[in-house]
């Protein structure tokens, strides 16, 4: 089959499963051609039952939990005799592999269909330089075929498009722990990336110089206990060691850092001081790149907290539009 027929029927088939048309969107030919590879994947790549077909019985196999609606039970059920097994022993498998190849095809479109989402919301302008690498791509595919948690999927979904738009943003280390990941670590990892500053020097850390009594209690009033960041932390999305020194000199009139998502300078009122080297806890590279895909939120209370320390200090956080 020839690349512009592998290309219309994936068009087709993009179509017919309704997920969002960016054809009308001027994307850079190397991104377009990403973008075209991993769709396949997740759409086509995995599994040699049509994907219309798939879809159409999903809703019976959901219901019925009838695997025979996806594959043939006369197959199945000769292969049975020609290995002796019980014929409803032969039954049960089919059933078992007819849902779950429907389940993890309909992972993979919801995934696919997050991916187009954000594409579209920020087509890049720019051309990367490389392509998604093939390793990263199977290994996101089967990653992506097993998540089920709407959240979970449209972070694969943004993940995906910001590789595909910068080759090597996210690492293969990201994506596992995706899959280890409990709701509750999540949780209170996106409430910590509500209290984060994301440094243009590649990291990302929150002050909990005023916080006195941190390393007995964490952030407690706030909702993350010390436990929590030692559960983050084993978790890999906190630095080794949970408290460290920052000098946040350099951040005085210079926008080179986000605070929960917003670009900002610190503005010192007397020029002749300045700021004491900072207690604060650091993501891992890890975190650090999971915080650019989920959703941010300030937390109002610690934002009051950090506010109040700084102008203890005489300085204030001053948002800047880019």
């Amino acid at each position: 089959m020839s690349d512009s027929e592998d290309g219309g029927s994936l068009v087709g088939v993009i179509s017919e499963i309704g997920l969002p048309d960016i054809t009308g969107i001027p994307l850079p030919a190397p991104v377009k051609r990403s973008l075209w590879r991993a769709l396949g994947r997740l759409i086509t790549g995995a599994v040699e039952v049509p994907v219309a077909y798939l879809e159409a019985q999903a809703g019976k196999i959901r219901a019925h939990g009838k695997g025979t609606e996806a594959v043939t039970l006369a197959a199945a059920t000769a292969a049975a005799q020609q290995f002796g097994s019980d014929p409803t022993l032969a039954d049960r498998a089919v059933n078992y592999f007819g849902a779950k190849i429907v389940r993890e095809q309909l992972n993979r479109e919801a995934v696919a269909r997050a991916t187009m989402e954000a594409i579209a919301a920020s087509p890049p302008e720019t051309e990367p330089e490389g392509a998604v690498d093939e390793d990263w791509l199977t290994e996101f595919t089967e990653i992506a075929a097993k998540k089920s948690n709407v959240e979970i999927r449209v972070i694969l979904g943004r993940i995906l498009a910001g590789e595909i738009t910068k080759p090597g943003t996210f690492s293969p280390a990201t994506l596992q722990i995706l899959t280890t990941l409990s709701q509750s670590t999540a949780r209170k990892f996106q409430l910590l990336s509500g209290m984060s500053i994301a440094d243009a020097r590649g990291f990302t850390y929150v002050v909990t110089a005023p916080f006195p009594k941190f390393q007995q209690e964490g952030l407690v009033e706030l909702g993350v206990t010390y436990s929590d960041f030692l559960n983050l932390q084993s978790s890999g999305l906190l630095a080794p060691a949970l408290t460290s020194q920052l000098d946040l000199n350099p951040n005085v009139n210079v926008v080179r850092a986000d605070y929960v998502g917003q670009p900002f300078a610190l503005r010192l009122s007397d020029a002749s001081k300045k700021i004491a080297n900072t207690q604060i806890t650091v993501f891992s590279a890890i975190g650090h790149e999971l915080r650019s895909v989920i959703p941010l939120e300030r937390n109002d209370a610690y934002d009051v907290k950090l506010r109040t320390w700084l102008a203890n200090q005489s300085v204030s956080i001053e948002f800047v539009t880019t």
